[in-house]
């Protein structure tokens, strides 16, 4: 129970920042098709700055779950099992989408 407490806690981490970068990341598409359209940002450079070290600082975030709580998943679907057992090779081809999560 506490595995998935602490996947659930990570992925709703990441969802969080990656929905931080694609906001910011949205504003700066918004100054580049139309800098003179945002009235209260006359220095559309500075204003651009600023939301890319945005998106950067929800990265960092990313990059660090990534690095430092991220375990190593194996995928593997069910029927696959039966190769496994017997040492036939599975390569990503032979999966499907019902899949069994293993960790390392």
């Amino acid at each position: 129970m506490a595995y998935k407490l602490r996947q659930e806690m990570l992925k709703a981490m990441r969802s969080h920042a990656e929905g931080h970068i694609n906001k910011h990341k949205m504003n700066v598409e918004v100054y580049l098709e139309n800098p003179a359209g945002i009235g209260e940002h006359p220095d559309v450079f500075e204003a651009m700055e600023s939301e890319i070290m945005e998106m950067a600082k929800y990265q960092d975030v990313i990059d660090m779950i990534d690095q430092y709580f991220t375990e190593e998943v194996y995928n593997i679907t069910v029927g696959d099992l039966g190769d496994i057992y017997t040492g036939d090779d599975v390569t990503l081809d032979d999966l499907d989408d019902t899949t069994l999560t293993f960790d390392e």
